[in-house]
């Protein structure tokens, strides 16, 4: 990878770090997607399992990419009303995004 592209993947990894801790109040080391996945796994609840498949079919050519990025060992919180008006706040800021396109 020469030092453009790990340039490039390392902004692009610290701007989904700082969104999973803004959006999701989630740990400043994991990103949405793991996030997304573990949440899903543990909780099988309807709008993380949405965003699973939202999310794996963004990153159409990495099958089961949210699963995959769940870090080991990673300690999460369980699943509160708080998860709920963070993931309300991310459809927000989407559908504000999508707007302003």
């Amino acid at each position: 990878m020469s030092l453009q592209h790990n340039y490039l993947f390392r902004v692009l990894l610290t701007l989904d770090q700082t969104l999973n801790v803004i959006l999701f109040n989630g740990g400043e080391d994991h990103t949405i997607s793991g996030r997304v996945g573990h949440k899903a796994k543990t909780t099988g609840l309807w709008y993380w399992c949405v965003l699973e498949k939202l999310i794996n079919t963004l990153f159409w050519f990495d099958p089961d990419h949210c699963r995959r990025s769940i870090e080991n060992g990673a300690i999460f919180q369980t699943t509160t009303q708080q998860d709920i008006r963070h993931f309300l706040r991310l459809i927000v800021v989407a559908l504000l995004v999508y707007l302003w396109w």
